[in-house]
């Protein structure tokens, strides 16, 4: 999957996770739009299958792609939790359900402040062949309804793209995916997200 292929799933997760909460509250009307309150106490840290590269003829590989975003999503949560906030680390298990349907899911069950997916993409093509991490933290907002429901809203913020494989550039081979995710939370903390 290449990385304007993650872009634009990412990009659909989010407007796709507002158009399902929209559709079901079609029928009564907006009573407050809040937007996110920064910095954040609750993080919903999403990764797992669907998420990351996958080859027909190979599991192996969406198999190691899977463990390394896990590791680094467990790195975030710790990280994120060492800093005095509360992190809660879903991994997809599989694909019987949409990615958006899934996270919408996950977002009605419980008192999240932002969202933070975890993705490996595979960027192949005439001038760069590259696998990439990415971290993608987005703030939620939230819109109440005449008949007591509420809708997360997704707000864009800090996105982390790490080069872990190149072999046409400079690359992350040897870092540490916990060193890299305590710097992406200190880079949250920094700019006031956390």
């Amino acid at each position: 999957m290449t990385l304007k292929k993650i872009g634009r799933l990412l990009n659909w997760v989010s407007l796709t996770v507002s158009a399902l909460l929209i559709t079901a509250c079609a029928s009564t009307t907006v009573t407050e739009t809040t937007p996110p309150q920064l910095p954040v106490e609750n993080v919903l840290i999403v990764t797992g299958a669907g998420m990351v590269p996958s080859a027909k003829n190979d599991p192996r590989y969406e198999s190691m792609w899977l463990q390394t975003a896990n590791t680094f999503a467990k790195g975030l949560r710790d990280a994120i939790e060492h800093s005095g906030k509360k992190a809660q680390l879903n991994i997809r298990p599989d694909q019987s359900s949409g990615l958006a349907e899934y996270v919408a899911t996950l977002l009605a069950t419980g008192k999240q402040d932002a969202l933070l997916q975890v993705t490996v993409s595979h960027v192949k093509n005439s001038s760069e062949n590259t696998i990439y991490l990415e971290a993608s933290f987005m703030p939620l907002g939230a819109k109440r309804y005449s008949d007591g429901r509420r809708q997360a809203t997704t707000h864009a913020g800090p996105t982390k793209r790490y080069a872990l494989l190149s072999t046409t550039g400079k690359d992350m081979r040897e870092a540490s995916l916990s060193e890299l995710a305590e710097k992406f939370v200190k880079e949250l903390r920094a700019q006031g997200f956390l």
